[in-house]
């Protein structure tokens, strides 16, 4: 049986896989487009229970974007994660422990 640093760093592997195979200039413009997306005034607008999960080693995504999304749901909760971008594929089992306890709380 893998641990599960063994299973995330195969999945890493096959992510990485996966985006080897895009053309590198069409991802290159469809992340040049979500950079632009800015969503701070819908933001407001959210009324459903909203968690805010974020790696605290994101470059990608750093703590700082996360925490001013946190900031403006009403009532949202904050939750951080010793990992990066793909959190939920480096800390699965961290990853999903933290939403389980969200939902469990939310339900």
């Amino acid at each position: 049986m893998l641990s599960e640093n063994q299973l995330s760093k195969r999945k890493v592997v096959d992510i990485k896989r996966e985006l080897d195979a895009f053309d590198a200039h069409s991802y290159s413009m469809s992340c040049n487009a979500v950079a632009q997306v800015d969503c701070r005034r819908g933001n407001k607008t959210i009324l459903a229970p909203t968690l805010v999960l974020f790696g605290i080693k994101d470059q990608a995504t750093p703590p700082v974007l996360s925490i001013a999304i946190h900031e403006h749901i009403l009532g949202s909760e904050l939750a951080e994660i010793n990992a990066a971008h793909l959190s939920a594929v480096k800390k699965p089992t961290e990853f999903s422990n933290i939403v389980k306890i969200f939902l469990i709380h939310k339900s």
